[in-house]
């Protein structure tokens, strides 16, 4: 009932919604968008993706297109794709996977200023991401030299040159994919197996070493893609499954000492955690964390590919179907997002802008448990047991309130308990919708199950 419910959400969704989408306009033919990126000094706005000059993708074909004054316009040349566009002063950076470009035969880096392209580094592997941090440019990626010194994925430019920031001891070479800085301390995520704690994705810059940053994304297909700071909190997207042993499904959040759930997180396009969805992005606008990716639902509510979140709640903003968002940017206050080549059948070229008034749609009901208990935080658990009831464990003797709320947040049960010290009880509960409940033991602490 639940899903099929949730169904016809995301069909109204999706006819009502796309009325308030439009192409943006870009001018070239696009396979696919990795990054937009406003240029506030410049007042321009840039897609950075697979889009081609002449239409067929071969030879010194891959551009940028750039919207300004409400014209389009390209933006270089590159032989291959250019996976991300930065701008740091008056110097716009253009990375990827391009072996050169723009009649330059250095790869994966160009830097364009006062109307001359330029090599700005020399770097052995691909580029994923060009970001500021603190007012510095970084080079995140898969590496492992940069300008002539040994690296592993991250890189900040200092005085006109690339150096090497911090080190990991990994099994294998670091992917990374995003970072941030949070209370003075950078960390990034990505794809980073250590030599000791095996597969971590998320990490610390600590005198520096990179350092595995708690449990981390827990699962050798785990991996961390994107990072934000919301609320003096850590968030932290990606490949994220919660059937093993993590807080969250495509999403959780650091608080400085645990890892924790952010609402029920995302769910895929039959709204149940069987699918590993997460978000390519994270970015936080108007007080509220955004987020885009390849998440059909968050909070067990219609979001096909972007979802915000206000700390209690998560909203959608239906783009279609199928979604696969890889990025968004807000320009002149106007919302811009990458899609398919069509939606909903209207050729897009993969971009396309928001001219609703509103930016909430569906939202779900303000979850506001906290996953805590005065318990050692292996020893209260829930599980259903072959019988068909649900089993509580690690309860000390005593009479204790129990409330048990659906993944919505809703009551469903509110029941007294008396346990005689023997650390287990079970217990008859109402059909429960697939998807994260919770169970609050009086003062004991709450905790999450995955029903049905």
């Amino acid at each position: 009932m639940q899903r099929t419910y949730c169904a016809v959400l995301l069909v109204l969704a999706n006819i009502c919604s796309f009325a308030q989408w439009a192409p943006a306009g870009n001018p070239t033919r696009t396979f696919g968008m990795s990054s937009i990126v406003a240029d506030t000094m410049a007042d321009v706005l840039y897609f950075c993706g697979e889009s081609s000059l002449n239409g067929d993708f071969l030879g010194d074909d891959q551009t940028v297109s750039v919207l300004r004054d409400h014209s389009w316009s390209t933006f270089g040349n590159f032989l291959n794709r250019p996976f991300t566009i930065r701008c740091l002063g008056d110097t716009v950076f253009v990375g990827g996977a391009f072996p050169a470009g723009n009649n330059i035969s250095v790869p994966r880096l160009q830097c364009y200023s006062a109307g001359v392209w330029s090599q700005c580094g020399a770097f052995d592997g691909n580029i994923y991401r060009l970001k500021v941090v603190n007012g510095d440019l970084f080079a995140l990626g898969s590496f492992d030299v940069v300008d002539g010194q040994s690296a592993q994925g991250i890189a900040k430019r200092e005085n006109g040159q690339w150096v090497p920031v911090g080190s990991f001891d990994v099994a294998s070479p670091p992917y990374i994919q995003d970072l941030v800085s949070w209370n003075g301390t950078l960390y990034t995520t990505g794809v980073i197996s250590y030599s000791a704690e095996g597969p971590n994705h998320v990490a610390y810059l600590n005198n520096g070493q990179w350092l595995p940053l708690g449990l981390g994304i827990r699962s050798g297909f785990g991996a961390g893609r994107a990072l934000a700071v919301y609320n003096n909190e850590l968030y932290v997207s990606g490949s994220i499954p919660i059937g093993a042993g993590n807080a969250g499904h495509g999403i959780m959040r650091w608080d400085g000492q645990q890892y924790r759930p952010v609402g029920t997180g995302f769910q895929g396009l039959d709204g149940t955690y069987l699918y590993l969805v997460g978000a390519a992005e994270l970015e936080v606008y108007d007080g509220k964390l955004w987020a885009c990716g390849s998440f059909s639902y968050a909070g067990n509510v219609p979001c096909p590919g972007i979802a915000t979140w206000d700390g209690a709640r998560w909203c959608g903003l239906p783009l279609g179907p199928e979604p696969e968002i890889n990025t968004i940017e807000f320009f002149h206050d106007t919302l811009f997002a990458s899609c398919h080549v069509n939606l909903n059948g209207i050729p897009v070229n993969c971009a396309v802008r928001y001219t609703g008034s509103t930016y909430s749609d569906t939202c779900s009901v303000a979850v506001g448990l906290a996953e805590n208990s005065t318990l050692p935080s292996s020893t209260l658990r829930a599980y259903r047991r072959a019988d068909g009831l649900v089993e509580v464990i690690g309860l000390p003797a005593g009479r204790f309130p129990l409330q048990v709320f659906d993944p919505l947040g809703r009551e469903v049960l509110s029941r007294t308990i008396v346990t005689n010290g023997q650390g287990a009880l079970p217990l008859e509960m109402p059909a429960l919708p697939l998807g994260i409940s919770y169970f609050r033991v009086g003062e004991l602490g709450t905790v999450r199950f995955l029903g049905p």
